[in-house]
C-alpha cells in the first residue's frame, strides 16, 4: 500500500509546468455574467395582487356555519341521498357543515378538495334551508362542477 501511495505520489509531483497550468484553468468557474434581457423578449405575467378576502368566497362566514356544541343535537333531522352526497337537514339549529371523511379518501388534500368544491356549489345556490349537514361521497370528486350544483339543486328541493 506504501508503494503504492508513493508511485501516485510521485507521478503528481513529476507533472510537467504546462500540464498544471491547463489543470488549474479548467478548475476555475467560470465568470457570471448579468446581461440585461432582450427587449424582443416577452415579459412575464403579472401576479395579482394577493387578496386575504378572496380565500374565503369558498365558505360560509363563521356565523352561518355549525358550531361544534350544536353539531351532536344537529344530527336529527331529516335525511336526503343522491347519488354523490348524503344529507341531514335539522330542525332545531341554524347553520352549514359540509364533514368529508376519510373513509371518502385517505388523503387530506383530496378531502379538501371536496369540500370546498361542495361548499362554492352550495354558496351559489339561490335557496338554502336555515341548516345543514352536508356528506359528500367520494364520486363527487370526478363530477362535474356543474353537475354538484344540479344535482345538490334537487336534493335539496
Amino acid at each position: 500500500m506504501y508503494n503504492v501511495t508513493f508511485i501516485l505520489l510521485h507521478d503528481q509531483t513529476n507533472v510537467p509546468a504546462e500540464k498544471t497550468q491547463t489543470r488549474k484553468d479548467t478548475w476555475l468557474p467560470l465568470p457570471v455574467r448579468y446581461e440585461r434581457r432582450p427587449q424582443d423578449c416577452p415579459k412575464k405575467a403579472a401576479r395579482r395582487p394577493f387578496s386575504p378576502h378572496r380565500l374565503t368566497l369558498s365558505v360560509f362566514s363563521r356565523r352561518q356555519r355549525l358550531s361544534r356544541t350544536a353539531f351532536p343535537s344537529a344530527l336529527k333531522g331529516r335525511r336526503l341521498s343522491s347519488a354523490n352526497f348524503s344529507a341531514v337537514i335539522p330542525t332545531n339549529t341554524n347553520g352549514y357543515a359540509v364533514v368529508v371523511s376519510k373513509k371518502v379518501s385517505h388523503l387530506s388534500v383530496t378531502r379538501h378538495r371536496i369540500k370546498r368544491r361542495t361548499l362554492s356549489a352550495l354558496r351559489s345556490l339561490p335557496s338554502l334551508p336555515p341548516s345543514l349537514i352536508l356528506y359528500p361521497r367520494a364520486s363527487a370528486l370526478n363530477t362535474g362542477y356543474d353537475e354538484l350544483r344540479r344535482e345538490l339543486t334537487e336534493l335539496l328541493s
